[in-house]
């Protein structure tokens, strides 16, 4: 996502004309993300459910044209946040270049000549050349079977489709009009804040299929000299990984016997994984799930995530994950049984939690690295403060006003020790905040 943000300011110049749309659970990773980048921040949009991209670009739009008062002659470049690309200049240059057809009316996408025969991308099927990188678009082929990717590459006349559009808001207006009436009555019909409201509403579709399959006037965009991969699937990560002899790519340490052309991944880094006459797989360990796919399969995890969402047990881990990003940092759950929950907290410097309080839970702070100041209530309800540091507890009872304030210069660490008969988010009363959540 640093990546992206970064060349799309080197497009266009301003942080203040870039809309990042994001799920409401990441809008915290991405504040700390951009933070440490940016010393002006972009908008950030959060969209309040998981809808694809064409109910997501309508928000940005409804966005635009609400709140910014844009005119609808606007040009706007839409660009995923999971892509590798480089050189940039390359990149920059081709983008720059097909602009001017955006005034004339075209909605335009853009492509990568494959090199592979690849299942798991879209593929662009290119018309007549209207300029010397620039061509009319005549069909889309979404994921095709491996023989119809293999004729893709021979034909010479295909390209993977990045998923970068640029079009102007009249366009995309009209073709929301035509093919996604729905999602047009929204924008037309309602204020920025109940297209927000009602955003659950809206049909799950993409901007391909809703739109791209069935409007005219698109151009595609032949982006060579550029190397590019879309990282939003396991099988791309072990394409963009640094391989040992036997193609096999890793994040922690590993020891394989006649296995090859793997990938083993896992969140803590001290794991170490064996592999015993294992080929063709990617290992992904997470905090919360173990996750065995064959190379190739990776698309299929969005399968996977819709069986697991039906089971009241395996949807309670993915609704709550051990590992939280908030807008101060994160937390980590270490342990829970019944009667105490255990994490690990830690705190960004500068930021702190909402001065907040608990109505059926206790907790205890014991700082283990950086300083902080922390603020409780007494029992006259009077807020003390005091500096903390390595070593050093507090104690917070039910029902008292307490928050912790990074104030040095590196993360602030703490385990935090809840006890009570009720350990939830919900039981969170927040009084004072910097970041906009009372």
């Amino acid at each position: 996502m640093q990546l992206t943000f970064e060349r799309a300011l080197d497009i266009v110049k301003n942080p203040a004309d870039i809309i990042i749309s994001t799920n409401d659970k990441y809008l915290p990773l991405i504040q700390q993300q951009l933070k440490q980048i940016a010393s002006e921040l972009p908008i950030i949009i959060s969209e309040p459910d998981s809808k694809n991209t064409a109910p997501a670009i309508a928000l940005s739009i409804k966005y635009l044209l609400d709140r910014l008062k844009v005119s609808v002659k606007e040009e706007v470049i839409v660009f995923p946040a999971d892509h590798l690309i480089y050189p940039i200049d390359n990149y920059k240059q081709r983008i720059l270049e097909s602009l001017p057809y955006i005034r004339r009316g075209f909605f335009i996408t853009y492509g990568i000549p494959p090199n592979r025969p690849e299942t798991g991308y879209g593929y662009i099927r290119l018309g007549k050349a209207l300029d010397k990188n620039i061509f009319y678009v005549e069909n889309f082929f979404e994921k095709p079977s491996l023989d119809k990717a293999k004729a893709f590459i021979k034909s010479g006349n295909y390209l993977w489709n990045m998923g970068i559009f640029s079009f102007s808001i009249e366009r995309i207006l009209n073709d929301f009009y035509k093919f996604l009436p729905e999602i047009f009555n929204f924008i037309s019909s309602l204020d920025y804040e109940d297209f927000k409201l009602n955003f659950s509403k809206l049909p799950n579709i993409s901007i391909d299929y809703g739109i791209l399959e069935k409007t005219s006037n698109i151009l595609a965009v032949k982006m060579e000299d550029i190397v590019w991969s879309d990282i939003g699937s396991w099988d791309s990560i072990y394409e963009v990984l640094d391989k040992d002899k036997n193609g096999n790519a890793a994040t922690v340490p590993v020891v394989t016997i006649n296995s090859s052309n793997n990938l083993f991944f896992s969140k803590n880094k001290k794991k170490y994984i064996g592999g015993i006459d294992v080929n063709n797989l990617l290992v992904i360990d997470t905090e919360d799930f173990l996750l065995l796919i064959a190379r190739g399969s990776s698309q299929k995890v969005r399968d996977l995530v819709s069986i697991l969402k039906k089971d009241q047990d395996t949807k309670r881990i993915l609704d709550n994950p051990i590992e939280n990003y908030k807008p101060w940092g994160y937390y980590k759950v270490i342990d829970s049984e019944d009667g105490f929950l255990v994490k690990k907290l830690v705190i960004n410097p500068g930021e702190a939690i909402s001065l907040q309080t608990h109505k059926y839970r206790n907790e205890h702070w014991i700082i283990v690295k950086g300083i902080g100041k922390v603020i409780v209530e007494d029992e006259e309800g009077v807020l003390q403060e005091k500096e903390v540091k390595p070593n050093d507890n507090v104690f917070i009872p039910a029902n008292k006003k307490h928050r912790i304030i990074n104030i040095g210069k590196e993360p602030l660490k703490l385990i935090e020790v809840q006890t009570g008969a009720i350990l939830s988010e919900d039981d969170i009363i927040r009084h004072e905040d910097n970041y906009n959540r009372c």
